[in-house]
């Protein structure tokens, strides 16, 4: 999960800081269990875990190179809408 080695000490550093709590013990779960399966499309596309980019390569029968230019595209559009191109 990102950001999970710091959440935490962050969750008890706030809970401490709550009026009148004397003690904090906490117990990170993952009930269900986190997996990419929990990202949004745009979330994977924009983190490079583009499984949907290999579906949609496949199902449309697109050699490597062209998968690997429909990859370098979709970054592409990511970093241009985010201002980081």
């Amino acid at each position: 999960m990102p950001g999970g080695g710091s959440l935490p000490a962050e969750v008890e550093r706030r809970a401490r800081a709550v009026a009148g709590v004397a003690s904090v013990k906490l117990e990170l779960t993952f009930d269900p269990p986190w997996s990419k399966d929990c990202m949004s499309e745009a979330a994977k596309l924009a983190l490079g875990i583009d499984d949907l980019i290999h579906c949609e390569a496949a199902r449309m029968k697109l050699s490597a190179n062209e998968e690997y230019g429909v990859r370098c595209l979709v970054r592409l559009a990511y970093a241009t809408e985010a201002g980081t191109d």
